[in-house]
C-alpha cells in the first residue's frame, strides 16, 4: 500500500511540473535583408592578385549577388546603397537588369542614396523605393560631351600634327590637329548623346511610371534637392539610412530579421574559402572583438577637411589629416560598440568642407547621443563651418578663447577657366541636351538662370544647418541666423553669443565628459586607435583604393593632380603654407564636384 501511494505521489507531482512548465517559445522564421554596397571604381574583374583584396567586388560578383537575392528563400527584401559609382553607362545598365530581374521576385527593392548622378539615378528607378537623406540630391540636369581641342596649344610649343585617316568618321587625331568638331565628329557623337538620353528617358518613364515627356523634363530640369526630387516624384523617401532601417524591424516584427552586409553570390549555398587577408587577421580581429569592458573616455579626434567617401588607405605612412565621412563613421561605430565607452570627446579642428558628409557625420552623432552616450566637443585652432556642423548637436561645446568658430553657412562655387584656355589655345567643344547641362563647366561663369538655381539649392542646405543649429543650442533658428550669415567668431565671442558652452582646453572637455558619465576616474582611450602590425600589414597588402572629396578614383590620392599642375607650384611658393592647403582643397573640391560646400574661405595665422 505503501508503495502504491508513492507511486501516486510521483505521478501527481510529475503531472503538475508538467503542467507548470513553461510553453517551448515558438521561433520566428528567419528573414534576411542584404544591404549592397555599390560604390567606388566598378571593375569588370580582380587582379591576378585579387585574393590579396578583400574589398573590391566585380560588377559580375554584385549582378550575381542581386540575382541569388531573388532566389534566395529567407531574403524578403533587397537595398542597394549607391555611394557614388564610377561606372560607364554601359556597366550601370547592366546593374539595373539586374535590379529588374530582382523585381520579379515581388520582393521590395530599396535604393539609397547621398546624392546620385545622371546614370545612377536611371539606374536606381528599378527600386520600389528611392530614398534620400535631408541633406541630398539628385545631380541630375542633362547630358554633355565634350572634347577638347589642343592644335593651338601644340603650336605655341613648336609642334604640329599631320594625319591620315580612312574616312571622314576616323578623329582619332583630330583634337592635335583642328580647333573645333569636324562633320563626321559631330555626327556620331550627337547620334550617341541622343540614344544615351532617349534610352535613359525611356528607362525613367517605364520604372517611375510616368509619361516619357514628363521623363524628359525631369532629367534636365535638375539638379535637386532631396526634398525637390521628393516633390517632382523623382524619389520616394527624404529619411536618413539608418533611420529606415530601423523601420525594417517594425515591419518585420514578426520575423527574426538580419540586415546582412556582406551578402554575395554563394555565400549563402556554401562557405568560402578564406582569403590570405582573412587569415592574417583572424586572430587580431578576434582579440579586437573582447575589448574592455571598464568604464573608460572615449577622445575621438576629428582633423582635417571633412570629404564625402573614403580616402585612399593603402599607405599607411600617410599623415594627411582628413575627415572622410564613411571612414569617420566606421570609428564612432567602434566606438559605440565598446560598452566600457560612457562618454565621447570629439576634438575637433576643421574648417568644413562637403555638406553631405558633415551631415552624416552629424546624425551618427545625434544617434549615439541617443543611447545615452553623452558627447563633449573640444575645439581646436579651428572649428568651423562643416567643423562647427558636427559639433553643434553635442552636450556641450568647450572651446579656447582664441579657437575660430561659428562661419555657420553655405557656399556655393566653381572656377572659369575661359580665360586660361584662350591663353595656352586649348579649344573647348560641348554637345549637350538640357538647358541647365553647363551648369557646372569650367569654361563659363553662371547666367543669372543658372544662380538661381544654385542659391535655391544653398538656401535648403543653409536652412538645414541653422535649423539643427537652434535645435542642438537650445535657440530658435532666428537667434541662429543673427549670428550666422558665415561670420567666424572667436571662442570668447562664441561664448557670449551662446555658440559654445565653456572656454577651455581638451583637459577641461574629459573633465566634462567624466562628469556627464558620471565616472571621475575613467582613463581615456584616443580614436581612431594606432594600426597593430597585423593592421598595418593589411592595409599595405590589400591596396585598398577608394574615394575622396566624393569622386571615386583608382589613384585614390588627394590633390595629386593638382599639387603636380606648374601654376600650383608657382602659387605655393607665394602663400603661407596652410592657405596653400585650404586653397587647394578648395579649389580640388570645387573642380572634382562644383556646387555646395561648407568650408571657410582662407586659412590665415595670428602672429
Amino acid at each position: 500500500m505503501l508503495k502504491f501511494k508513492a507511486t501516486l505521489f510521483v505521478v501527481f507531482v510529475s503531472v503538475c511540473g508538467f503542467a507548470a512548465a513553461a510553453p517551448t517559445p515558438v521561433a520566428k522564421p528567419k528573414a534576411v535583408i542584404p544591404v549592397l554596397e555599390v560604390g567606388g571604381d566598378i571593375v569588370e574583374r580582380k587582379g591576378p592578385l585579387g585574393f590579396l583584396d578583400t574589398e573590391k567586388s566585380t560588377l559580375r560578383d554584385m549582378t550575381e549577388s542581386v540575382r541569388q537575392a531573388a532566389r534566395d528563400s529567407e531574403v524578403v527584401a533587397l537595398i542597394v546603397h549607391f555611394d557614388q559609382p564610377g561606372w560607364g553607362s554601359a556597366q550601370a545598365m547592366d546593374f539595373h537588369d539586374a535590379l529588374k530581374d530582382f523585381r520579379k521576385s515581388e520582393k521590395p527593392l530599396y535604393v539609397y542614396a547621398d546624392s546620385m548622378s545622371f546614370g545612377t539615378y536611371t539606374v536606381a528607378t528599378a527600386a520600389s523605393e528611392i530614398i534620400q537623406p535631408p541633406v541630398g540630391g539628385l545631380d541630375v540636369y542633362g547630358l554633355n560631351l565634350s572634347l577638347y581641342f589642343m592644335k593651338d596649344l601644340l603650336g605655341k610649343l613648336g609642334v604640329e600634327g599631320d594625319v591620315v585617316n580612312t574616312g571622314p568618321f576616323k578623329d582619332a587625331m583630330e583634337p592635335f590637329v583642328s580647333n573645333e568638331m569636324g562633320e563626321g565628329t559631330r555626327t556620331q557623337y550627337t547620334a550617341i548623346l541622343n540614344d544615351v538620353f532617349k534610352t535613359a528617358s525611356e528607362t525613367v518613364a517605364a520604372n517611375r511610371g510616368m509619361p516619357l515627356e514628363d521623363a524628359q523634363k525631369l532629367l534636365t530640369g535638375g539638379p535637386y534637392t532631396s526634398k525637390d526630387a521628393l516633390a517632382k516624384k523623382a524619389i520616394d523617401r527624404v529619411e536618413y539610412l539608418d533611420d529606415f532601417t530601423d523601420s525594417l524591424y517594425g515591419e518585420y516584427k514578426d520575423k527574426d530579421l538580419e540586415l546582412v552586409y556582406d551578402y554575395s553570390a554563394g555565400s549563402r549555398k556554401k562557405p568560402e574559402a578564406p582569403s590570405l587577408m582573412s587569415l592574417i587577421m583572424g586572430a587580431a580581429k578576434q582579440s579586437a572583438r573582447s575589448a574592455d569592458a571598464k568604464p573608460k573616455i572615449a577622445v575621438v579626434y576629428a582633423l582635417g577637411n571633412i570629404v564625402e567617401g573614403r580616402v585612399d588607405q593603402s599607405n599607411p605612412f600617410s599623415r594627411e589629416n582628413v575627415i572622410a565621412a564613411l571612414d569617420f563613421i566606421d570609428v564612432l561605430d567602434e566606438v559605440a560598440e565598446d560598452k566600457g565607452v560612457k562618454a565621447i570627446v570629439l576634438r575637433v579642428s576643421s574648417p568644413g568642407g562637403s555638406a553631405i558628409a558633415s551631415d552624416m557625420i552629424w546624425k551618427r552623432l545625434q544617434d549615439i547621443r541617443k543611447d545615452d552616450i553623452p558627447i563633449v566637443v573640444s575645439m581646436g585652432d579651428v572649428a568651423a563651418s562643416g567643423g562647427y556642423y558636427i559639433s553643434m548637436g553635442a552636450n556641450k561645446i568647450v572651446a579656447e578663447p582664441t579657437t575660430i568658430t561659428g562661419s555657420i553657412g553655405v557656399i556655393g562655387g566653381k572656377f572659369s577657366l575661359a580665360g586660361t584656355y584662350d591663353k595656352v589655345g586649348l579649344h573647348k567643344q560641348s554637345l549637350s541636351i538640357g538647358e541647365n547641362v553647363e551648369i557646372y563647366s569650367e569654361t563659363k561663369k553662371w547666367d543669372e538662370r543658372e544662380r538661381g538655381i544654385l542659391s535655391r539649392l544653398l538656401d535648403d542646405v543653409y536652412n538645414e544647418f541653422t535649423s539643427k543649429a537652434a535645435l542642438g543650442r537650445g535657440k530658435t533658428q532666428d537667434e541662429i541666423k543673427a549670428v550666422a550669415g558665415g561670420r567666424v567668431w572667436s571662442g570668447m565671442a562664441a561664448k557670449e553669443q551662446g555658440l559654445v558652452d565653456e572656454l577651455g582646453s581638451l583637459d577641461t572637455a574629459i573633465a566634462e565628459a567624466r562628469e556627464l558619465a558620471n565616472a571621475p576616474e575613467a582613463p581615456v582611450v584616443e580614436y581612431p586607435k594606432e594600426l597593430t602590425f597585423l593592421e598595418f600589414l593589411e592595409k599595405t597588402l590589400s591596396g585598398e583604393k577608394t574615394a575622396t572629396l566624393g569622386v571615386h578614383s583608382s589613384s585614390g590620392g588627394t590633390m595629386t593632380a593638382l599639387q603636380h599642375n606648374p601654376l600650383v607650384q608657382a602659387a605655393g611658393a607665394m602663400l603661407p603654407p596652410k592657405q596653400l592647403q585650404q586653397a587647394l582643397f578648395i579649389v580640388d573640391s570645387l573642380s572634382a564636384k562644383p556646387g555646395v560646400m561648407l568650408a571657410m574661405p582662407q586659412a590665415f595665422e595670428i602672429k
